[in-house]
């Protein structure tokens, strides 16, 4: 009986108590919050905080408050008024503590949100709020005084749990223009107090493709404080990629301090090319990481490491964006950098899918007209230095490569301080200047000892060589598209190649007639010893002159020469091919190359044949080389005469009895007479 009468007693004091809690929660008003949450909005950001609908208070076991119209003021300088609006916000709040004065927010649904982030021409984003004192400060002044002093009493509330529906998340690039707009189905935020760290999980779209994010990020309440590093660290998935980003941001309402770690993978870049709006190559699988440092205006990625493919490159770094242009400082190494794994797979008949630009006349053209992108060396400064230790692209393997790049004030200097292919060293300097009135290319190259047979053997693409060349270049040219550049080069370039041997099919394309008769024979069947191979190209003004040319093997020697027209693609070459046995000299058939670099044209020049011009006379007039023939015997005994015209400063060797070459012509050599010439071409590319 006694307990029973407890029992009632303890209901009756349950319903005395919610019964007072509900008299007391109905009676609140709850609007007396609103210049209180408007006020500490402003001290806090310095923005104005407007709620435009009424505060409306639903009583329950867990009473909830309502709102509509809610604006946040954006920065002065924005493309709109807003930098935040809330069509409608839902609070659920703890009944218990509303007793003491405290607001527990259990719940907030903010639905029809409309967020705005954007940076001006400077760079400044409109989410860089005031100092907080300052803005205090100033509230305090327009303030009532006793109206600040209430809100000086009052207590912010503690959010629990925070989800936001249908919301609109635009972001504008002041300085370039862009602007994206992420739609945000769903973004929740949950934590224990406004000092403990806050849980999220977001599902959003951007250019139709999901995106999925979820992760830790630190308190609140901690956000706008300079003093203290705010932890984050968080899980993106987009485009099949995988971003995971841990660290902390020692000012993150300025995005400045960061030290954070990144770690991007996936296993295609095409999968990306929803998300960045152009279609991207099929590469990958890929993975990316480094730790991220600086802040927007100063950035630096130390510990990068990339995967892509079979493909690596290692490295740091540094991005400083200054008042005119960024200025990027690089340095990178690679054990292996393969094109292919950043290109995608090639398409089959790629010449046959991209033919010649025709010219302006209609006619088929391989230099292009259009612009380079020279004026962009402009619009920014880089310092990179790169170590590759195995470049692969299109078959060719080059190893060793140390590479500096520079572009300042408008030009760029690209040097290959040294690179090794198929055995040969290689070196090169390309230089680019995009300054106004002043556009154009310099280039220098050189190519010692490189076993073509070798590279063309691996590069599937023939057997039937075995040579070792050596080339070089020096060109230069002025213009903004390379049409323009090639129309006014100067320069020259070499070739030289010395005991080569040929698959003897080859010579069909110089000397078909006489195939049977002079393949020599040897150790092999169907080859032919090149004693040497010698081709110079002297440019000025875009004509290219073949001023040397000598192709030797013990029973053929052709020279001949001739030019090519830059400026309009036309080309004027001519060989003759003489056998050393006097006895073939009829066969011998002048070779001409006619038409344009995009159709070239070559066939037997009938004309010279019926004409019956020797060989040996015209061999002197189109090229001085001419002159060596009288050097050339086909004695299986005779020296090299390509070695011996180098070596013996072109003083003629002792003719063995059984040669019958018809003499060349007298004609008077420059100091150091063939020998000169051909050391000369030898030395200026070993050099």
């Amino acid at each position: 009986m006694n307990g029973k009468k407890i029992l009632i007693g303890i209901v009756a004091l349950v319903v005395i108590v919610v019964g007072g809690l509900y008299v007391v929660i109905a009676s609140l008003d709850v609007n007396e919050y609103r210049d209180v949450i408007a006020e500490e909005a402003e001290k806090a950001t310095g923005r104005k905080l407007t709620l435009g609908g009424e505060l409306k208070l639903n009583v329950s076991l867990s009473p909830s408050i309502t709102a509509s119209d809610i604006t946040f003021a954006n920065a002065g300088w924005g493309s709109r008024p807003e930098m935040v609006k809330l069509r409608d916000v839902s609070v659920e709040v703890a009944l218990m503590p509303l007793i003491s004065g405290n607001i527990q927010v259990k719940r907030l649904v903010l639905s029809g949100l409309d967020v705005l982030l954007e940076t001006n021409s400077k760079g400044t984003p409109n989410w860089a709020f005031a100092d907080a004192k300052k803005a205090a400060k100033k509230a305090d002044k327009d303030a009532d005084d006793s109206a600040a002093g209430e809100a000086g009493d009052a207590a912010l509330p503690t959010v629990n749990l925070v989800e936001l529906r249908d919301i609109n998340l635009t972001w504008k690039d002041g300085q370039s223009g862009d602007s994206k707009v992420v739609k945000i189905s769903k973004l929740t935020g949950e934590a224990d107090s406004a000092s403990s760290p806050l849980a999220f999980d977001l599902v959003a779209a951007l250019n139709d493709s999901a995106i999925t994010a979820a992760g830790k990020l630190g308190p609140l309440a901690e956000l706008a404080d300079n003093d203290k590093p705010w932890p984050l660290d968080l899980t993106l998935k987009a485009g099949g990629a995988t971003i995971k980003v841990s660290g902390s941001i020692a000012n993150p309402m300025a995005a400045s301090g960061m030290a954070l770690k990144l770690a991007i993978s996936g296993n295609s870049v095409a999968d990306l090319s929803a998300l960045a709006g152009a279609s991207l190559p099929p590469i990958g699988p890929y993975n990316i990481s480094g730790n991220l440092k600086g802040s927007p205006a100063n950035i630096s990625l130390s510990g990068l490491a990339v995967k892509m493919g079979g493909s690596d490159l290692a490295g740091k770094v540094q991005v400083k964006v200054g008042k005119s242009k960024p200025v990027i400082a690089a340095t990178l190494k690679s054990k292996l950098l393969n094109v292919d794994d950043f290109t995608g797979p090639k398409q089959e008949k790629a010449a046959e899918a991209a033919p010649a630009k025709e010219g302006d006349g209609g006619e088929k053209r391989i230099f292009s007209a259009d612009p380079l992108p020279l004026d962009a060396l402009s619009s920014i400064d880089v310092a990179a230095n790169i170590v590759i230790a195995k470049l692969m692209a299109s078959g060719i393997v080059v190893q060793g490569i140390d590479l500096a790049a520079n572009i300042k004030n408008g030009t760029a200097d690209v040097n290959l301080k040294k690179g090794s292919v198929s055995g040969g060293a290689l070196s090169a300097r390309i230089k680019a200047d995009g300054r106004k009135g002043k556009s154009g290319v310099t280039a220098k190259f050189k190519a010692t000892d490189v076993d073509v047979g070798k590279m063309l053997k691996e590069m599937k693409v023939t057997d039937l060589l075995d040579a070792k060349v050596s080339t070089g270049a020096d060109i230069k040219g002025k213009g903004t598209s390379v049409r323009a550049i090639m129309a006014g080069l100067n320069g020259n370039v070499d070739v030289v190649s010395t005991n080569a041997i040929v698959g003897s099919k080859y010579l069909d394309l110089i000397a078909a007639d006489l195939l049977t008769a002079l393949v020599p024979g040897g150790d092999k069947k169907d080859e032919t010893k090149v004693n040497c191979f010698i081709n110079r190209f002297e440019i000025k003004n875009g004509i290219a002159n073949n001023s040397a040319f000598l192709f030797d093997t013990a029973r053929v020697v052709i020279t001949g020469g001739g030019k090519i027209n830059l400026q309009d693609e036309t080309i004027e070459l001519d060989y003759e091919p003489k056998p050393k046995d006097a006895s073939l000299l009829s066969l011998a058939v002048p070779i001409q190359v006619r038409g344009t670099l995009a159709a070239p044209e070559a066939g037997p020049n009938t004309a010279a044949v019926a004409a019956g011009v020797a060989i040996a006379v015209v061999s002197t007039a189109i090229n001085p080389l001419g002159l060596l023939i009288p050097l050339i015997s086909g004695g299986s005994d005779d020296k090299n005469p390509c070695v011996a015209a180098m070596k013996g400063g072109g003083k003629a060797a002792a003719k063995p009895a059984g040669a019958q070459v018809q003499p060349a012509p007298e004609k008077k050599e420059k100091s150091g007479g063939i020998g000169g010439l051909l050391n000369s071409l030898t030395d200026s590319i070993k050099k």
